[in-house]
């Protein structure tokens, strides 16, 4: 049902959600977006090499959705930032970092997820204190790449695809 499903969102002009599938659909939605020659996203999710929760994406699931043009948005969920479930707007540079390091200036985005979360990084109250992090994004990357992963990449994504 889940390939079917997948086929009628790109033949309806719909941009799959991959954020909460697991591995194997996640590989099946990646086939299907080249096949059809579409993209899909993964709106809230982290990587799975800083840290190895399972809804965090393995580099080869956040390439192949760079790729296809997709985007995709950091979690602040801090399980999904941190092992230890203690996270800090450290925690969330350690996955835009490593985002970048495989080619993601142009994919890595905002997903924060406030409606979908207990707790909130260390640092990070409410949406309000995501100026902090706008300020370490660019102590650590720059504006450029800050602005990039705040608004553009997002704003890029929506215009192409829209």
């Amino acid at each position: 049902f889940g390939v079917a499903f997948v086929r009628k969102c790109f033949d309806c002009g719909i941009i799959p959600d991959i954020s909460h599938c697991s591995v194997k659909t996640t590989k099946e939605a990646i086939e299907l977006a080249f096949e059809y020659n579409k993209t899909i996203i993964a709106s809230h999710s982290n990587s799975y090499a800083v840290c190895s929760h399972d809804r965090n994406l393995r580099d080869e699931e956040f390439v192949s959705i760079s790729n296809l043009g997709g985007i995709v948005g950091i979690s602040l969920a801090p399980q999904h930032l941190a092992k230890s479930g203690d996270a800090s707007i450290k925690s969330i540079l350690n996955h835009i970092d490593h985002y970048l390091s495989i080619g993601g200036e142009n994919t890595v985005s905002l997903g924060c997820d406030f409606d979908g979360v207990d707790k909130l990084p260390i640092g990070i109250n409410n949406i309000s204190d995501l100026s902090k992090l706008y300020k370490e994004l660019t102590n650590y990357f720059g504006e450029t790449i800050a602005d990039k992963i705040f608004y553009s990449n997002a704003f890029n994504f929506f215009s192409k695809w829209m």
